[in-house]
Order: structure tokens, then sequence, then C-alpha cells
């Protein structure tokens, strides 16, 4: 396929101008065969006969039979051309993909006219005041490209394709005219008549469904999984109502949320701890005008995690001040919250951090890991783990491991390996470039089980609530899952409050719904794809071998101590692939579909007879046999 380049001063004009003002430059021209196989297509003609009609919306009066509506919902990931087979010269046409809050038009205007391609946004009533076209619906477009085509011709093909690197392109006759990253889905789309009179005969080719193979072994087994969850934050959890906090630990039980990951009082932390749990410490973070959501625990709330079987850990993250550089304060300090928290809810926390995110200093971290692992078994909590510091990244992380590896007095005390795993937001547009940073992980951390403590999206350029967003940090959990043996995969929040929508989208799991009643309810998408591996992946449950035949089509398989079983398969192709169920063992009861129509919906078996499973483009299948997690008779609302 040969891209097209477009001079500087062009760019610039198509990124400024409006529809009329755009300058246009001749359409490369391309080469396109018909594929022979693998695609189906669907043959249509536009007006061809039917009344003469006007009406709403713009129609053609000229025909009935002047625009196709395509039945289809678009999978997330898709590839759909359009053949031209005759088009007179008076005729053009567009094809529209639409969505909730944009639209893609292709606008061929004849042969020999013009072909133009843009995006058109018309989410928000404040787009109208930044176009100045107060229309029936808010408008902006945007991306504009446009080519005029040589004289009494056209291209022969169009095809459309949105891929798991989140690469929107248009190509004509195989020549790339329109490529944008775009993390949304489109959901449908039409093709329109536009301009004189005139029978239009089209095709459209869509890409067949694709065999696959998978191999499980249950005997080939790896790490052992401990949980799923982040960060509950207590305020927000306050401002749920009553209701609200009934909902709330439904959906912690169902999506197995029970890793809460305590981030109380650091700066804040009076000198004689007394105000771990204390509203009036509660700090804002860095999100615009949100109002504070931590860092002040709830003990009732860990209290009801550890009733579902869940359990927590502990880490500061700036030390109190009144720490400093001592090591005895700085145990001491993390060992009162170990004894306040047992005495509280009944447990101490599972695990305590050395330090989340900041750099403890390097002549401090053998000093300070120490004296935590003397002071928590002087105190009585032997039990308690203890995870290494984690920095930002899984690469900074790395780079900071001196002070632990080389170190047998700190790495001997160490039980866990930790990182924070926010360089995947590096490799969006690539997500098997994370591979590499995953395998230096594991050459140097391997002797350590692995905590994933803290994933979300924060990087600017991906702020937003797209369906492909949440679809590309799942392929991370896989790989965080079958590389690096994560034993924890976390959120950095599971519920909280903020003002900005795309905080909430990128930032949590759950956020507050104060329009129907202070309830809690899913942020954007994420919730979806992590909890399409959280739901049913449960702890203890140990990962065993499970390989596919294609590169396309993620596979990852859990086992727990009675058998029961879990494989998840995540599509990050362009056409449905169908896997046969037919390894030794194959049992699984229910299949939940994730994709941009279906939130861990339970779905029935694909057909009767052999088993197999059809797994859309974009979309991950959860096969399994083990059941969600149950809400315990007399469970007490904190």
């Amino acid at each position: 396929m040969k891209p097209l380049t477009i001079t500087p001063g062009l760019a610039l004009c198509a990124a400024l101008a409006g529809h009329s003002m755009l300058l246009a430059t001749p359409l490369p021209k391309g080469e396109w065969s018909e594929p022979k196989s693998g695609y189906s297509q669907e043959a249509f003609t536009l007006n061809e006969g039917g009344p003469e009609r006007a009406g709403w919306g713009g129609y053609s009066p000229y025909t009935l039979n002047e625009r196709r509506y395509f039945k289809e919902f678009l999978p997330a990931l898709f590839e759909r051309t359009l053949v031209i087979d005759s088009l007179t010269d008076s005729r053009g046409f567009k094809w529209i993909f639409t969505s909730e809050r944009s639209s893609l038009t292709v606008h061929h205007r004849g042969n020999g006219k013009e072909l133009k391609v843009w995006i058109e946004y018309y989410d928000s009533t404040a787009l109208s005041e930044v176009s100045g076209n107060i229309g029936r619906h808010p408008s902006l477009v945007k991306h504009q490209v446009a080519f005029t085509l040589p004289e009494g011709t056209s291209p022969r093909s169009i095809t459309v394709k949105l891929n798991h690197k989140q690469d929107l392109t248009v190509t004509a006759d195989g020549v790339m005219v329109f490529k944008r990253s775009w993390p949304f889905t489109f959901s449908r789309h039409q093709l329109q008549l536009t301009a004189d009179k005139g029978e239009a005969k089209f095709r459209l080719l869509t890409p067949a469904t694709r065999a696959a193979k998978i191999t499980v072994d249950p005997a080939r087994t790896h790490q052992k999984m401990i949980g799923w969850g982040g960060i509950g934050s207590a305020m927000a959890y306050r401002e749920l109502s009553e209701e609200g906090r009934k909902q709330w630990w439904k959906w912690a039980a169902d999506y197995n949320l029970l890793f809460q990951r305590e981030y109380p009082t650091g700066t804040e932390l009076k000198r004689d701890m007394s105000n771990w749990d204390n509203p009036g410490s509660a700090k804002a973070h860095y999100y615009a005008e949100n109002f504070p959501n931590s860092e002040i625990t709830d003990f009732g709330y860990n209290a009801a995690i550890q009733q579902l079987g869940g359990f927590t850990i502990f880490e500061f993250w700036n030390f109190p001040p009144w720490v400093g550089d001592n090591p005895e304060l700085y145990a001491t300090a993390m060992v009162e919250y170990c004894r306040v928290a047992k005495q509280r809810t009944g447990k101490a926390p599972y695990a305590v951090g050395v330090q989340n995110e900041i750099q403890v200093k390097k002549h401090l971290v053998e000093p300070f890991v120490t004296a935590l692992r003397a002071k928590l078994d002087a105190a009585g909590f032997s039990e308690v783990k203890i995870h290494a510091a984690n920095a930002p990244t899984m690469h900074d992380t790395i780079g900071r491991r001196w002070e632990y590896l080389n170190n047998p007095k700190v790495w001997d005390k160490i039980d866990y390996a930790a990182s924070n795993t926010y360089d995947i937001q590096k490799h969006f547009k690539d997500p098997d470039g994370f591979d590499a940073v995953l395998e230096e992980w594991v050459k140097h951390f391997a002797s350590k089980p692995f905590m994933a403590v803290e994933v979300c999206v924060n990087a600017p350029g991906y702020q937003n609530d797209g369906y492909l967003t949440a679809f590309t940090l799942a392929q991370s959990y896989h790989k965080l899952l079958t590389l690096a043996d994560a034993v924890v995969i976390s959120y950095c929040w599971t519920l909280l409050t903020v003002e900005q929508p795309t905080y909430a989208a990128t930032r949590t799991l759950f956020t507050i719904d104060r329009a129907n009643g202070f309830m809690p309810k899913p942020s954007s998408h994420q919730l979806r794809t992590y909890g399409a591996y959280s739901r049913r992946i449960q702890r203890d449950m140990v990962r065993t071998d499970a390989v596919s035949d294609d590169n396309d089509l993620l596979v990852s398989s859990f086992l727990d101590k009675d058998g029961r079983g879990t494989l998840v398969l995540l599509n990050r192709g362009l056409s449905p692939v169908m896997v046969p169920m037919d390894w030794a063992g194959e049992k699984y009861a229910i299949t939940e579909l994730v994709d941009p129509y279906h939130q861990n919906v339970v779905v029935s078996p694909s057909t009767p007879g052999p088993r197999h499973v059809t797994v859309p483009p974009g979309a991950l299948v959860t096969l399994s046999d083990v059941p969600l997690v149950p809400i315990p008779a007399g469970f007490k609302v904190p």
C-alpha cells in the first residue's frame, strides 16, 4: 500500500479550511485487484426505479431507492470495501460511518470530479460555537482531505479500516488517502447517492470468518493469582447513597474488585498517627477541579472487602514529613497502620509496599527495608508481606533495581516485585512493542512474584472514553499475565468522584451517577475489558499453558483447585475468528462477551453439535465454569 504524501502547505490548508476552501490535490493512481477469497460480498443497485418522493432529511426527490442502510452493527475493529461497479458521470455518493459522537464521511462527487474525506464531531453544543454553524445539530468538521479525480475516471474500490493499533484509514484503489489515530468506534454505516439522476451499482466486501486453533496444556503451570482491584476512594464511597452502597458491593463482588490498595494519609499524617481515617485529612488530586478523594482510609470499607474474601495492601506515596530519613520512624508508621487495621477490621494488610512512585533515596533502601521487616516481625506481623517500591513505569522500576537485586540484605526481605505499568501507553500504537519491556522485566525480577499495582490511562493524548483505548489496555492485561506472570493487576482507582468526565473515563472503573440517586456506575468501557479477566480469574487460580496459532488471537488460561477453568480470548484482527473447543477436558459452561455493545454479557454457545466459539473483531470472549464471587449471608454494608 502506497501512502500519500501531502506537502506541508497543503496539509495546513486542509487543517484550517472549511469545505469550500479546501484545496484538492490530484489523486495518485492506485492498483487494486479484487480478492478471490476471504471475503463475503453484498451486491446492490441504487436508483433502480421506484416512485418519486420528497421528504425530511434532504432526500433526493427523484426516487425512493437512493440510499442503502447497511443492516449490520459494526464490530469494534473492521475492514469494509465498497466496490464501484458502475457510476454515471452525473452521480456521486456519500459513504457515512456514524457513532454516538462523530461520523466519518467519504464523499465521491462523481467521475472526474473530487473525492473528499472528513470527520464530523457532533457531541457538544460548543462545537456549533466553534464552527459558527448553528444547524439542527451541533457540528464541527475536522481532518478534511480532498483529491481531484482524473477526467472521466473513478477509483474502483474504497476501503475503510479501523485496526487494533487505533489506525483509522481510507484507501482508494490501495492508495491511502486518509489516516487518523482513532480510539472510538463506529456503529453503523450507510450509502447515499448525491448530485443528479442515474443508476449506480456497488458491492460491499466484508472479511470472512477465519479459523484458529488453540492448544491448552493444564499440566504446564505458571503463577498463582492473588487478585484484581485498585484504590476504592473512601471519600467517593461516602458520597454514595444508601442504595448506592448496596449496589457498590454487588458490583465489587461481580467484578472481583477485592484487592483494595490502601493509599492513606501521607504528608497529612499526624505525629501521633491518629488521623488515618479522618475525612478532614483528605486531599484533592490533580484531576482539575475535583473535590478531595484521598488520601485517607475507611476501615469499615476494608472490613467489607475482607468479608468478601479480599485483602488490602498499604504503602505511602509521600512519607509524613516527620519521618524524614529515619528508618525507625518510617517502620514505626508502617507497623502502626498494620496495628490499627487489625484492631478495626480483624486483619492486618496482606502486604505493605516500600513506597509508591517516588524514588526511595538509594542509601535509605537497605535501612528502610530491613527496619520494616524487623519491626513487622517484632510486632507480631510476620505474615505481612513486603512488596518492592513501585516506580511509575516498569522501565523506571527496572532502572531502580540495583539497590534491591544487588543487596541480599534487601532482596531476601522482599516477597513481591512490584511496579506501576504506565509505560504501556508508550505502545498504544504498537502494543507488541510492550513485549520487550516485559521480557526485560522477567530477566531481572523473575525470582519474585510480580504485582502490577497500578495502571490506568493518564497520558494527555489518550484522555478519552473510547472503546479502543480500553481494548488496548486489555491487550496489556493479557501480556502482563502471560509474559510477566503477574499475580495482581490493579487499576488505579476502582471508585472515584470527579468533575471533568475524561478523568472518570480514564482514571477509574466506576464513578458516581449523581443524576440517578448517587449510585455507582461504570465510568467507561474500561470496566468491561478489565472484567473480561477479573470476573472469573479469581484468587489462587493458576495460569496454565494456552497457545494460539493466530497472532491476532490472544489467549490465556487458568484453573482453580477444583479443576474449574477460565479461558479468555481476545481478537485483535479485522475479521471474526472461529475457535473449535476440542482440547482435552473442555467443559466451559459460561460464555461472556465484551465488545462495544456488550458489557460482560453471558451468551449462549455458538451452535449445537461440536462446540466452537466465534470471537468478533475487537471483542473479548471469556469461557468459564467459575462462578462469580457471592455476597455472603449476613454481609453488612458499611
